[in-house]
């Protein structure tokens, strides 16, 4: 056997150990527009945050008022279907009714 012995646990490549350095932390989001979404999924997801902001800012409330009563009817509408498929035989009962 040529040559001094080396100890089991040394090693002639250099072991190193990851330096303990604090990880940078994300910036958190503005708060001066706290609006701002985090993270959009999807190209989709920021087209629709643009749109319902641009609606948001530029739709007048009387606009607005009447956009929700619209919404309302359609609801109301998705009830009364259900409600016609789930209940009654005869549908056209839950729409007289509505």
């Amino acid at each position: 056997m040529a040559g001094p012995k080396t100890p089991k646990h040394a090693s002639t490549a250099t072991a190193t150990t990851p330096a303990s350095k604090p990880k940078p932390k994300p910036a958190p989001a503005s708060a001066a527009d706290p609006a701002t979404p985090s993270a959009p999924a999807s190209a989709s997801a920021v087209a629709l945050y643009t749109l319902w902001t641009a609606y948001l800012d530029a739709t007048p409330s009387r606009l607005k008022f009447i956009d929700a009563f619209l919404v309302f009817l359609v609801l109301s509408g998705v009830a009364q279907f259900v409600y016609c498929v789930l209940v009654t035989s005869f549908p056209f009962n839950a729409f007289l009714a509505g």
